[in-house]
């Protein structure tokens, strides 16, 4: 719609904002659509394919609700992205008390573990693409067949 576009131009121009939408919601892209059933393509796959989808289906939105809870925010320079400081995520998702096992094995989240320390100590924000590289790291040996 031209005059969200044109809302957004002068919002991000003029005022120094990072908007992605002035009035349209639609204009902001969603990640993952809801495909909550596989019943369609399970009757043409074996089981333990069937399984590994929804294992990674799982990790996939454990791991986006960790990333949205710390409330990433565009990065300055950037606005088709967004961050969150490195040393939050680390403590969302292995800190004391964490709710996000983000349906990994203990050796696969020691993995991320030591990623996500890693990455504290050389970078203070990090992208979700950044954090579900250092998750696919991790899930390698189990789905990387």
């Amino acid at each position: 719609t031209m005059i969200d576009r044109l809302g957004v131009t002068v919002a991000n121009s003029i005022f120094r904002k990072r908007w992605l939408y002035f009035i349209d919601k639609g204009m902001c892209a969603k990640a993952y659509r809801d495909t909550s059933s596989l019943s369609v393509i399970e009757r043409q796959l074996p089981n333990a394919s069937v399984r590994s989808i929804r294992a990674a289906r799982k990790i996939a939105i454990d791991a986006e609700k960790a990333f949205q809870e710390c409330k990433p925010d565009f990065p300055l320079d950037h606005w088709h992205w967004r961050e969150v400081k490195t040393e939050t995520l680390e403590s969302k998702v292995t800190g004391q008390g964490s709710k996000f096992g983000i349906g990994l094995s203990e050796e696969e989240f020691q993995i991320l573990k030591e990623r996500l320390n890693w990455a504290k100590k050389r970078m203070e924000y990090m992208s979700y693409n950044r954090f579900c590289l250092f998750i696919g790291e991790a899930v390698h040996k189990r789905f990387g067949h």
